[in-house]
């Protein structure tokens, strides 16, 4: 139950930090030409990929998969074990 409530926590920060990103540039592309805007946009980017390889991680460890040598291995890994169906694009 732990890895299940982990997972979650870690979905509702993935789901914080695009909404920051989303606010502060308000979906216009042009709005990264401020240098501020890009700090927060990189940083938040960052800390989402980063929860998204925590989740990967979790899953990869409470299933007892085989472990990734690089940080891209670990969605493949779950991807080939039918976690998930592919890539998972940003809307």
């Amino acid at each position: 139950m732990f890895e299940k409530d982990a997972i979650l926590s870690k979905i509702s920060i993935v789901n914080n930090y695009l909404a920051t990103i989303k606010n502060v540039t308000n979906g216009n592309q042009e709005s990264l030409d401020d240098i501020i805007i890009q700090d927060v946009f990189v940083l938040n980017l960052q800390r989402s990929v980063q929860a998204c390889i925590d989740i990967a991680s979790i899953i990869i460890s409470t299933k007892g998969f085989k472990l990734p040598s690089k940080y891209k291995q670990s969605f493949d890994i779950i991807r080939e074990n039918k976690i998930i169906k592919r890539p998972c694009m940003i809307r």
